[in-house]
């Protein structure tokens, strides 16, 4: 392997004293040159040859450090992504940033205006509450009527009630005199039978004067039972009169203010319920108008406010574009909470250690870095995952995805060293550490 082979030494002849060369001079010039060669040539060969040596072992022991992990070359450094969607139909307007704009929490992001809101809802309820309130008012404002009526009425049925107890007193009192007058009468006509009776026995006075004075005293009798009769009844009927009460002989016992106090206070509780009933339905109805006044101005027009501090991802509208609600006005990302994102085939599934530390190093970057392994998914689907604002990119071969999270110096390190930049969709060669499997596992895996 050192050495180069010579030419054939020269032999003595077989058929003649002169000597002869196998193979010819040409041999023998050959064997002469490499008799004289320096012995330098034989180190320049030991020092190539030491070379490929060692760039076998560096090769081998490369292969040795490796093993015990899987690495990849095929990883993103990703986030969650939160998407912002229209909760109205209506026109863009405001600021909305483009992709790369830093937005915080709670900062608006734009503005969508509805002008072609349909608000007959509230039209209707406006003129309903109008229309109750209107009558509220009518019913109130007939409720006073009501009162004042009722009260000049009572007024009345008053001023009646003292005229006619007077009005009978006064009837009473004449009922009264009457009575005295036909008692007296009485008296008078009973000493004038009692007079004219021993007379007509002694014959002084005639049978027919007596029994014209015994007429004249049962006529007198007569009449003050009669006048007796009537005062009982004037008393009665002005003892009611003091209460308000006629007993005529019309048969109404109440006079016709009293009756229509009794009428209005009648409409009067009608109307104290209405206006209860009214109240009621006004206070609903305003509720209502207020509710639909709040839910119209949602409907006109609707904030978008940034719900994480971040970074816009995706713009899904711009200023002045119509939007449907519902559809994605811009997307965001949480540049605060990276991740890394990693493709390795799916036979490596079960030599992938939970929770062991990777180390990655971002492309462009000579720096080592160190993150967690937290879980091992499945490869995303584009049109199912939106969780992720980055994902490795397909490979023709079956892969997993293995999620590395960062510690908080990762984070910082990642998102620039403390600077703004957020470096969301940067690769990385990554290293998984294994759950083991030894030399002769990862050559059969090579060979098999």
């Amino acid at each position: 392997m050192f050495f180069k082979r010579l030419p054939p030494l020269p032999v003595p002849g077989v058929h003649g004293d002169s000597p002869k060369v196998i193979g010819g001079g040409g041999e023998r010039a050959a064997w002469d040159k490499a008799a004289t060669r320096p012995r330098g040539n034989l180190l320049r060969r030991a020092f190539k040859v030491g070379a490929a040596v060692t760039v076998l072992g560096v090769g081998i022991g490369a292969l040795y450090s490796r093993h015990g992990y899987v690495a990849s070359n095929n990883a993103v450094v990703s986030a969650g992504l939160v998407s912002v969607r229209a909760p109205i139909d209506g026109i863009v307007s405001g600021r909305i940033g483009g992709v790369g704009t830093k937005v915080t929490r709670g900062e608006a992001i734009a503005v969508i205006t509805d002008p072609w809101f349909d608000d007959q809802r509230l039209t209707d309820l406006r003129a309903t509450l109008q229309r109750l309130e209107l009558q509220n008012k009518n019913a109130v404002e007939g409720k006073a009527d009501l009162l004042a009526l009722k009260a000049t009425l009572e007024e009345r049925v008053a001023t009646h009630t003292k005229s006619n107890a007077e009005r009978l007193r006064g009837l009473v009192a004449e009922a009264e005199k009457a009575l005295a007058a036909l008692v007296a009468r009485q008296n008078q006509a009973q000493i004038d039978v009692d007079r004219q009776v021993p007379l007509q026995a002694s014959g002084v006075v005639s049978r027919a004067e007596a029994q014209r004075r015994l007429s004249i005293l049962e006529a007198a009798r007569n009449d003050t039972a009669a006048q007796q009769g009537r005062l009982a009844s004037l008393r009665a009927e002005a003892e009611a009169a003091t209460a308000g009460i006629l007993s005529s002989h019309g048969g109404i016992d109440v006079s016709y203010s009293a009756q229509r106090i009794d009428q209005i206070a009648i409409e009067i509780a009608n109307l104290t319920r209405l206006i209860a009933d009214l109240h009621a339905e006004v206070d609903a109805t305003a509720a209502r108008l207020a509710d639909e006044e709040l839910r119209a101005a949602r409907m006109r027009e609707a904030r978008l406010v940034a719900p994480v501090s971040g970074m816009v991802w995706r713009q899904g509208a711009s200023d002045g574009e119509r939007i449907a609600k519902g559809d994605t006005a811009v997307e965001l990302v949480d540049c605060a909470q990276p991740v890394l994102l990693v493709a390795v085939p799916q036979d490596r599934f079960a030599d992938i250690e939970i929770g062991a530390t990777a180390r990655f190093r971002l492309s462009g970057e000579l720096v080592e870095r160190t993150g967690k392994v937290e879980s091992i998914m499945g490869q995303p689907d584009d049109r199912r995952d939106v969780h992720y604002a980055a994902r490795p990119v397909s490979e023709p071969i079956a892969t997993i995805v293995a999620q590395v999270s960062l510690p908080p110096e990762g984070k910082q390190a990642v998102e620039g060293s403390g600077s703004d930049a957020c470096l969301v969709g940067r690769t990385a060669r990554v290293l998984l550490p294994t759950s083991g499997g030894g030399l002769v596992d990862w050559i059969l895996r090579r060979l098999l």
